[in-house]
């Protein structure tokens, strides 16, 4: 759906942004606790600091499984095309790899990037 969705749109970045504040936290529920900085200009991130999975999985003695969850982002992320769509997509850590959380950031290609 994020291939379609950045295909169809004029402004991929504004929309990823869009996506992310009206639809993300409410998908998620009330397990996750996100906080959202930046706009739909040059740089986003949206931030998870409280994450279901790693709470649930941590509980349970098998907290190295919270890392499948992390890496099931490829099969959205992997539709972001910094050439095609003028945006990248920047996560420096996770909870899941000792991070203090989770910072999904979007920045716009800057011209001179793209050339």
């Amino acid at each position: 759906s994020m291939k379609a969705m950045l295909f169809f749109s004029r402004d991929p970045m504004r929309r990823v942004v869009e996506y992310s504040h009206n639809n993300v936290p409410a998908s998620y529920g009330e397990g996750f606790t996100f906080a959202e900085s930046g706009d739909a200009r040059q740089e986003y991130t949206m931030t998870v600091t409280r994450c279901f999975y790693h709470h649930y999985f941590t509980a349970h003695s098998a907290a190295e499984l919270t890392e499948l969850f992390c890496a099931w982002d490829r099969n959205w992320v992997d539709a972001i095309s910094p050439d095609r769509h003028g945006v990248e997509f920047i996560r420096s850590t996770t909870i899941a790899q000792g991070g203090d959380s989770c910072p999904f950031t979007f920045r716009r290609r800057t011209l001179e990037k793209q050339r």
